[in-house]
């Protein structure tokens, strides 16, 4: 069965079977007690503490083992009796490619999610699906304590193991004549995880109308997607997209089924196999260990699920028209620039800083950029490669992806500010400012990556946690971040562009971002 007719499957079902049970009816809210509720496969047993209950390690598609390796997501099997949904899933296959990012994995039985409820019994309350992060190449829902949102917002998280890699994004001339959608498999899994909380939310509690779909990084980006996804339609009803950037991706697409399946011949004929029998009988440490030497990620193009080009969809308005809330950090990828000090020993020095902006941006673009940014007006070659590739890959091209959906939905666009935020991940020759995932402990208490230092926030970090977990949750059930003793947060305009400043201890609305990341300069670069 095709991802467009599951979709369409989906409102032709009624759950009048599933009946949440929770903590209210298992035991105290705070002890620890099972909470137990009843969805598609069978009763689950979780378990209710601080006013929340948790169902973890829930299978939402088959193991996608054998001869499922490669084919979109299938359902998994029934169970009998209460399963133990105590503990997290296995995370999908990956490697270190991202540093502490997450930890890596070789186990390809992980399509699980995992639902993080208030503990007492209500109805038709708003839920958030949680793609984590990690390049396309790793990430797991495992990282992410979904309590706080739970607590202040009242609602309902679910977050997603997805495949990433290239056991989530290969494309190969066999699989065509299989007669299946190819190339982005992660994104199917998540499609079949948003058709599960069609099906299965309200017994938890959840209004299966009020979905909003977040992601950070990676994950933002197949928010991105899901946007203009035609089979995605109707899966969600808002989205937030934290840091996800990428000029290239948003404005010139994605690259094409053709291209990807080169990648993937290549990928092949390293791995030593020549078809697809061959291929599936990979193990897979097998697979992560040979994808290092490729990239992988989304696939556009007849017979997958996106089409090729973002801008156009964007510019054109033709894809699912959501209220949206997106932004970035002030230093993102500072944090590249710390994982590359960090795997080499050295920081960079002025001598190659050259030769590091002509491996991010290429050859050509590479005399404008050095010019714009030379080395020598910032504290290190660090901060200068640092704040280039912030400026171009994340900045603005998340406030070009705001001037573009604003005309037609209503988009709220922030700037994390906290120069002084804690960081996760172990000290290098420059400081890390506000960089890429710090906003995360933010959201997800304690957010420390895969096998990161747990690093607590201040007093004054925390009343700014509670602030973001507030605009984020309201945002969720109403499309409008602000509420009450939050500061103003104004909606988007092309206009005059404000964006709001998340920093301690005040939150303030900015209208020099552009100027901030010098966006006029890369607005000539990448020729929107």
């Amino acid at each position: 069965m095709s991802i467009r007719v599951l979709v369409r499957s989906v409102f032709a079902l009624v759950v009048a079977s599933a009946v949440f049970a929770g903590a209210a009816a298992s035991g105290s809210a705070a002890d620890g007690t099972p909470a137990t509720v009843a969805v598609t496969g069978g009763t689950l047993h979780g378990v209710a503490a601080d006013g929340v209950a948790s169902f973890r390690g829930i299978p939402y598609a088959a193991p996608p083992v054998g001869a499922l390796r490669w084919q979109p997501p299938a359902a998994p099997a029934a169970w009998t009796g209460a399963r133990d949904a105590s503990a997290f899933g296995n995370s999908c296959p990956q490697g270190k490619a991202n540093g502490v990012f997450a930890n890596p994995s070789a186990t390809e039985d992980c399509l699980y999610l995992n639902v993080f409820a208030p503990a007492n019994a209500s109805a038709k309350r708003a839920v958030i699906v949680w793609f984590p992060g990690g390049g396309l190449v790793g990430g797991s829902s495992t990282d992410y304590d979904a309590s706080g949102l739970v607590k202040t917002g009242n609602v309902i998280v679910v977050s997603v193991n997805y495949r990433v890699g290239a056991l989530g994004f290969f494309a190969y001339p066999a699989l065509d004549a299989e007669r299946h959608e190819a190339g982005d498999y992660g994104l199917m899994d998540q499609q079949y995880a948003l058709q599960w909380v069609q099906r299965n939310i309200g017994a938890f509690g959840g209004d299966p109308a009020n979905v909003t779909i977040a992601g950070e990084s990676a994950g933002a980006l197949t928010v991105l997607a899901h946007m203009v996804a035609p089979e995605s339609a109707h899966l969600f009803a808002r989205a937030i997209m934290e840091s996800s950037g990428t000029p290239p991706v948003t404005a010139r697409g994605v690259p094409t089924i053709d291209v990807a399946e080169a990648t993937g011949t290549r990928f092949a004929t390293a791995a030593g196999c020549a078809d697809m029998a061959c291929l599936r009988a990979l193990p897979a440490d097998k697979v992560v260990d040979v994808q290092s030497a490729f990239r992988f990620g989304l696939i556009g193009g007849p017979n997958t699920p996106i089409p090729v080009i973002f801008h156009a969809a964007f510019t054109a308005g033709t894809y699912n028209h959501v209220p949206v809330l997106t932004g970035t950090n002030h230093n993102e990828w500072r944090w590249s620039v710390a994982n590359a000090e960090l795997n080499s020993g050295k920081p960079l020095t002025a001598d190659r800083y050259s030769a590091a902006i002509a491996a991010f941006y290429g050859t050509a673009m590479a005399p404008a950029i050095i010019n714009e940014y030379q080395v020598a007006a910032f504290p290190s070659p660090s901060e200068a490669v640092g704040t280039a590739e912030t400026d171009g890959y994340m900045a603005c091209g998340t406030l070009k992806l705001a001037d573009w959906l604003s005309p037609s939905v209503p988009v709220y666009d922030y700037q994390f500010d906290d120069a002084n935020v804690p960081m996760y991940m172990p000290p290098v020759s420059f400081p890390y400012g506000p960089a890429h995932t710090t906003e995360l402990q933010f959201l997800f208490p304690l957010f420390h990556g895969g096998s990161g230092a747990i690093r607590p926030l201040s007093s004054a970090e925390q009343t700014l946690a509670h602030k973001m977990m507030a605009y984020w949750t309201n945002f969720a059930k109403t499309g409008n971040p602000n509420g009450p003793s939050l500061p103003a947060w104004p909606k988007f305009t092309a206009a005059n562009e404000p964006v709001l400043s998340l920093d301690v201890p005040n939150q303030t609305v900015i209208t020099n971002f552009a100027d901030q990341h010098r966006c006029k300069f890369w607005d000539g670069q990448n020729n929107y």
